[in-house]
């Protein structure tokens, strides 16, 4: 595997780069999942806390 790689990938850097790597894609993948989630409840918040106040005020 290591006669493959470019010289880059089997410098003493290599450690660090992957190390970066992965923590720039766990950064990207936690904003994403954060970002869907705030989204997804505050979708259901609005579907189940706002609109039945407005049902309920219009109700009398």
């Amino acid at each position: 595997m290591a006669d493959t790689l470019p010289p880059l990938l089997t410098s003493p850097y290599s450690r660090f780069l992957d190390g970066t790597a992965v923590f720039l894609a766990k950064l990207a993948f936690n904003g994403v999942y954060h970002g869907l989630h705030l989204a997804l409840t505050s979708r259901v918040s609005d579907l189940f806390a706002i609109r039945p106040v407005v049902i309920f005020r219009n109700v009398p």
